[in-house]
């Protein structure tokens, strides 16, 4: 049930609607598409959908309303046990919480011994557009980071990281994937209103915003690594600082 109806629609089952066009009423044509990119992709039915009371009728039944709901994912259980296993090293002993998911699935069963790598991939199959990718992503890298693998270390994040790392060599849009070199990528209306599209270690992290900085009157709130205002940062003043 992963990519197949009625959770998954492929282009080709919408038509064209402009009467005018000589393809009206008949299947979208890949060709036709000026930016398959963006525009061309199956189509995914939202899994949990609550409707605005506001906008339905007085009698009807919400059977809970219009508000937040508690999501318990199965298999999100089995890729987190999965995850732990890896960190402790025990990969042998995630392949069967892996197996379970993809069997459940209708894939074939995973085998040999995972690794994050593995994990992040069924992670990316089995909740796709449930999880906040990048944040489990960033979530990793910190880890990665405070535990000193592989050369990460949290003094250094904002010009080294694991998350950019793995960006450079599993993203065609920021960078060729074939060697990890920044792409040429761009969208834009043809003109000089083009976006190339770039990336650079210290986006793990988002811009503190100039009005949280500017409105913080008491104190100084400094500024994430690579941004516009990083250079008025002060040194935090530590308990030593206070007993000097």
């Amino acid at each position: 049930m992963r990519h197949n109806a009625p959770n998954w629609y492929p282009m080709e089952a919408l038509v064209y609607n402009v009467k005018t066009s000589k393809l009206y009423g008949k299947p979208l044509v890949y060709e036709n598409c000026s930016d398959t990119l963006r525009c061309w992709g199956d189509i995914q039915y939202n899994k949990i959908v609550v409707d605005d009371e506001k906008r339905l009728p007085s009698d009807y039944n919400m059977l809970g309303g219009f508000h937040d709901w508690y999501i318990y994912r199965l298999a999100e259980a089995y890729l987190m046990r999965a995850e732990a296993l890896v960190w402790l090293g025990r990969g042998g002993e995630a392949a069967p919480d892996l197996t379970e998911i993809r069997t459940r699935a209708g894939a074939t069963a995973f085998s040999g011994t995972a690794t994050l790598e593995d994990v992040l991939d069924e992670r990316a199959r089995e909740l796709f557009l449930e999880e906040f990718r990048r944040n489990e992503l960033v979530r990793i890298a910190f880890t990665m980071a405070k535990l000193g693998k592989d050369g990460y270390s949290l003094e250094n994040i904002g010009t080294k990281n694991w998350y950019y790392d793995r960006m450079r060599f599993t993203n065609n849009i920021y960078f060729n994937t074939a060697d990890g070199t920044p792409s040429n990528f761009a969208y834009g209306d043809g003109g000089n209103n083009v976006q190339i599209y770039r990336m650079s270690p210290y986006h793990i992290y988002w811009p503190i915003p100039e009005t949280a900085i500017n409105d913080n009157t008491l104190a100084t709130l400094n500024q994430n690594y690579g941004y516009v205002g990083y250079e008025k940062n002060i040194e935090p003043i530590g308990p030593e600082a206070d007993a000097e």
